[in-house]
């Protein structure tokens, strides 16, 4: 059995197929221009140099976002055609989540919170907090960096992650912080998370999912100056 994994949500895009065990192959996207005209002829190409055919993908996984517009919209039209075509479950699992999974798997130590961060404009990001068992501890929020944001973590030995962590160098000095130069945002991360789906049944609505894109397109500098867990 083998899992089509999609993620378009973060350039560059980049697709896996993946047993339980291993992500036996990945294909990265150069642009998010050519996303679209490349990721079916990819996957058509992987699949014959695998000899793999439709009866052997048991679910498509996407990274439903947030992340990119353009390749939230490519990625989960794509995702939901071939579901559709080859009547399987589709799998939409948040990218923090996806990213938080990497993070761990690349983290040379066990820290105590994970924090993976997507960029938008200027200072503003979304970002969750996760504990190392990949657990939530702050839930998605979306907000314009601060020093002071992550004060109440002070004690905590803290991981950043993800294309809008490199903002966070500088502000967060003060934490006992570490940050991954990795790239966290690749399909062949998907492990072990779209399996657990999988498992638990954890499938989207074919007709009525829609990505999450990720903001509320902020307005306003967040009123929050600090967080406690939850």
């Amino acid at each position: 059995m083998y899992i089509l994994h999609l993620e378009t949500a973060i350039s560059p895009s980049s697709f896996a197929i993946c047993t339980r065990e291993q992500c036996i192959f990945e294909k990265i996207l150069e642009t998010e221009r050519s996303t679209i005209s490349q990721l079916l002829p990819a996957i058509d190409e992987a699949f014959k140099t695998l000899s793999l055919t439709k009866k052997d993908i048991v679910a498509v996984s996407l990274s439903a976002g947030p992340g990119s517009y353009t390749g939230l919209r490519i990625g989960t039209s794509t995702a939901k055609a071939l579901c559709y075509a080859w009547e399987i479950p589709l799998i939409a699992i948040s990218t923090l989540a996806l990213t938080a999974s990497a993070m761990k798997q690349l983290s040379k130590d066990e820290n105590d919170l994970l924090i993976p961060m997507i960029d938008f404009k200027r200072l503003e990001v979304v970002y969750a907090i996760y504990d190392f068992n990949l657990n939530i501890v702050v839930p998605e929020k979306n907000t314009i960096l601060e020093s002071s944001l992550f004060d109440a973590f002070r004690d905590k030995k803290i991981l950043f992650g993800g294309n809008g962590s490199f903002k966070a160098k500088e502000l967060f000095r003060h934490l006992s912080a570490y940050f991954l130069d990795e790239n966290v945002h690749l399909s062949r991360f998907c492990l072990p998370l779209v399996w657990n789906y999988f498992d638990k049944k954890q499938f989207a609505d074919l007709a009525y999912f829609e990505p999450n894109y990720g903001k509320e397109y902020l307005a306003k500098k967040s009123q929050v100056k600090g967080l406690q867990p939850q």
